[in-house]
C-alpha cells in the first residue's frame, strides 16, 4: 500500500516540526536562538536548524534575531524557492528589520510573509498553521490519484490536463481504464465480500429497496477498487461511476464511501477538480470530505441545499440503505449529519488557479425523493449569489470545521492562487 497521507498525523495528531535558518547582524552575533526554540518547544513546535540553506530550499523561515541582518536574508534568497517566511519578535530591532526585509522581496516579486510573535497564543496558532501548509504542500507531490476510466461527459467545466494538476498542485494523476477494474470484480468472490457488507446492513437504520444480494454485489466493487489502489500505490481515486452501473448493473456509492472513511479519499464521476479538492482539503484539514450537488438556494437566507448518493459513513449520526437515486440501481446511502460549522470548497478554472471557499454552518438535513440521498441545507458566510454568478462548476466539497481561513492562506502562500482571485 501507498505510505500513509497525511503522513504527519500519528494517532490523531499534528507533527508540529518547523526548519529555521536563524540570522544576526554582525553587531550581535552573541544573540542566541536557543531561547526562542525553548519557547516554541513550549509550544508543541519541534525546532530543526538549518546549518546553511541549499539552492532550491523551500518551507522553512528565517528567524529573524536582530536589526541588521537584512542583507545577509537578500544574500540567501538565490538559494530559495516559494514563499519566505520571515519570524520576528519584539526586541532587537527584528521587527524593523523584517518590515525592510519583506519590502524588498515583494520589490523583487517574491512572496513573502511575517509572523510577529509575541506571547499571544494566537501568534503561535498562526505558526502552527504555517507549518500545516508547509508540509501539506511537502504531501501533494507524493501523491498519486487514479482516474478509472474518463471523465464524464457531462463534466463540461471539470475538464483538464493531467500535467496541470501536477505543475499547480502537486498530484499525479494515474490514468486506470475501466476494464482493468472489471476484471478486478469478476473475480471478487462472495466470500471476499460478505464481511464489509454484513457490516454495512448491521449498522445502518435499515435497507429501503436493496436486498442483501444488490449490497453483496456492491461491496464486490469494492474489492476490486481496493485490488487496483494497491497495484497502483493510489492515495485517491475518482471513478468514472456510471458507465460501471452500465456494465454491472450496480453502484459504485458503497464503495467510494467506504475507501473514504478507511483515507482513500474517492469521488465520483470522474471529476478530477474534485478530487483534487477533496484530497487537498483532508490533507491540510484531516477531516473527511464530501462531495455534493448544489440543489438549491435561498438568497434571501442565503442557504444552500446539497446532495449526493455516497458520503462518508463517519461524517454521519445515522444512515439509511438506499438505491442509486438516477438508477434506481445497486446501493447508495442516505445520511443524516449532525448540525455544526463546515467548510465549503471548490478548485475550479482552466488552468484550476481559482478557488471558493466558504464557512458555514450545517441547519438540517433534507428529504427530497427526486434528488440524490444525503441531503443537508447549509447556511453560507459567503453570499450565494456565486452559484449564479460565477459557479466554478457543479461538485462542491464539504468539511467539518471552520477551516477558510486556513485554505486561503494555503493557495496564497503556495502562489497557486492570488488573493484577489479567491471567490471572484
Amino acid at each position: 500500500m501507498s505510505p500513509k497521507i497525511p503522513s504527519w498525523r500519528d494517532s490523531g495528531e499534528f507533527k508540529q516540526i518547523l526548519y529555521i535558518f536563524p540570522v544576526s547582524s554582525s553587531f550581535q552575533q552573541d544573540r542566541s536562538p536557543v531561547p526562542f526554540i525553548e519557547k516554541f518547544n513550549k509550544k508543541g513546535i519541534n525546532i530543526r536548524i538549518l546549518a546553511k540553506i541549499e539552492k532550491g530550499r523551500k518551507n522553512f523561515a528565517f528567524l529573524i534575531l536582530t536589526g541588521g541582518c537584512e542583507q545577509e536574508v537578500i544574500n540567501q534568497l538565490k538559494n530559495t524557492e516559494g514563499t519566505i517566511l520571515l519570524l520576528c519578535h519584539r526586541e532587537d530591532n527584528s521587527f524593523p528589520a523584517g518590515l525592510e526585509i519583506l519590502a524588498r522581496i515583494q520589490q523583487m516579486n517574491r512572496r513573502g510573509k511575517i509572523i510577529l510573535l509575541n506571547e499571544k497564543e494566537e501568534d503561535f496558532l498562526e505558526l502552527k498553521n504555517m507549518i500545516r501548509i508547509m508540509k501539506t504542500e511537502e504531501e501533494m507531490k507524493r501523491v498519486k490519484i487514479g482516474l478509472i476510466g474518463h471523465p464524464s461527459h457531462w463534466l463540461v467545466a471539470g475538464t483538464v490536463k493531467y500535467e496541470v494538476v501536477t505543475a499547480c498542485w502537486g498530484p499525479k494523476i494515474i490514468q486506470i481504464s475501466l476494464a482493468e477494474l472489471l476484471d478486478e470484480i469478476y473475480k471478487t468472490t462472495d466470500s471476499d465480500s460478505k464481511k464489509y457488507a454484513e457490516e454495512f446492513i448491521e449498522k445502518s437504520s435499515k435497507s429501503v429497496e436493496p436486498h442483501k444480494d444488490a449490497i453483496l454485489k456492491s461491496a464486490g466493487v469494492y474489492r476490486g477498487i481496493r485490488n487496483i489502489i494497491e497495484r497502483y500505490n493510489l492515495h485517491a481515486l475518482t471513478l468514472q461511476c456510471f458507465e460501471l452501473i452500465k456494465e454491472l448493473k450496480t453502484t459504485g456509492c458503497f464503495a467510494l464511501s467506504l475507501l473514504t472513511d478507511e483515507g482513500i479519499i474517492s469521488g465520483c464521476e470522474g471529476d478530477i477538480p474534485s478530487i483534487l479538492t477533496m484530497f487537498w482539503m483532508y490533507c491540510l484539514t484531516g477531516e473527511l470530505p464530501f462531495m455534493a450537488n448544489p440543489q438549491d438556494i435561498d438568497i434571501k437566507e442565503n442557504t444552500i441545499s446539497l446532495a449526493h448518493c455516497t458520503v462518508p459513513r463517519k461524517l454521519l449520526k445515522s444512515y439509511t440503505i438506499r438505491s442509486h437515486f438516477e438508477s434506481s440501481l445497486g446501493v447508495a446511502i442516505e445520511g443524516k449529519m449532525e448540525k455544526g460549522e463546515i467548510t465549503l470548497a471548490r478548485i475550479g478554472g482552466k488552468d484550476l488557479r481559482k478557488l471558493f471557499v466558504t464557512g458555514g454552518k450545517i441547519l438540517k438535513p433534507e428529504y427530497f425523493e427526486h434528488r440524490c440521498r444525503t441531503q443537508i441545507k447549509v447556511k453560507l458566510e459567503h453570499n450565494v449569489d456565486y452559484f449564479l454568478k460565477n459557479p466554478l462548476g457543479n461538485h462542491h466539497v464539504l468539511v467539518r470545521g471552520h477551516w477558510a481561513s486556513l485554505l486561503e492562506e494555503y493557495v496564497r502562500y503556495s502562489g497557486i492562487v492570488k488573493g484577489e482571485k479567491i471567490n471572484e
